[in-house]
């Protein structure tokens, strides 16, 4: 039979504890346990929490997951998540901010959109440069290809060359006119002269004959000369 002070207790602190009967006290549930159940007269009534649980005092009558924004290396333990790290609920390790993400808190992450790249400490979402570009599938903001541009800041893509143009430099902002007499057929390399008997406007994409026949015999860079021949 129990004792009265047993009974006691029992009856003013039901929960969180454990009584062995006779004389003996309450015990409290150690931490990384708990006893949801009234009446328990033996230790075995504290159970250990789940592996993504903890408890981090005695007498707890249940477990909760592991916070957001902690680390719980043992179930009557947790740590804050430094910054630059996260962790979700349930997640007992922290885990540093993904690439091409911010973690403005630990509890989260946020990818950044096209056109940014996560700052320095990753807490914050920052516009490309003019000259460089950034996708929604890239991690951090990328240099403008040669025959394209990048005019301005927080471009999502490069603008490619338009015909008649070129650029031979990556990071630019800005595409050159094909002069006259030449052809730029590639946007990525530097003109290349027409050859003699051969014209181009400029902006041109290829070089064109000159007619055939005595009268066209005469050529500049950038259209033929007719010649009056006596």
């Amino acid at each position: 039979m129990y004792s009265m002070k047993c009974i006691i207790i029992w009856y003013l602190f039901p929960l969180f504890f454990s009584c062995t009967g006779g004389a003996n006290p309450r015990t409290p549930c150690a931490a990384g346990t708990a006893n949801p159940n009234t009446g328990s007269s033996t230790s075995g009534a504290c159970t250990a929490c789940a592996a993504d649980e903890v408890s981090t005092s005695a007498g707890s009558t249940s477990c909760v997951k592991c916070p957001a924004g902690y680390s719980c290396s043992s179930l009557n333990s947790q740590l804050a998540c430094s910054s630059g790290q996260y962790s979700l609920l349930g997640e007992t390790t922290c885990t540093t901010c993904p690439a091409g993400a911010i973690c403005p808190t630990t509890s989260s992450y946020t990818d950044c959109p096209a056109g940014q790249e996560p700052n320095g400490g990753n807490t914050a979402c920052v516009d490309c440069t003019s000259g460089s570009y950034s996708s929604a599938a890239d991690t951090s903001c990328q240099t403008c290809p040669a025959g394209s541009k990048c005019p301005s800041s927080k471009m999502e893509a490069p603008i490619a060359c338009p015909n008649g143009t070129y650029q031979t430099s990556t990071g630019q902002t800005d595409c050159t006119d094909c002069p006259g007499g030449s052809e730029c057929s590639d946007p990525t390399a530097s003109p290349n002269q027409c050859l003699a008997g051969q014209y181009a406007p400029a902006l041109s994409t290829s070089c064109y004959t000159c007619p055939s026949g005595n009268s066209w015999s005469n050529f500049i860079f950038n259209s033929c000369i007719f010649e009056w021949r006596i």
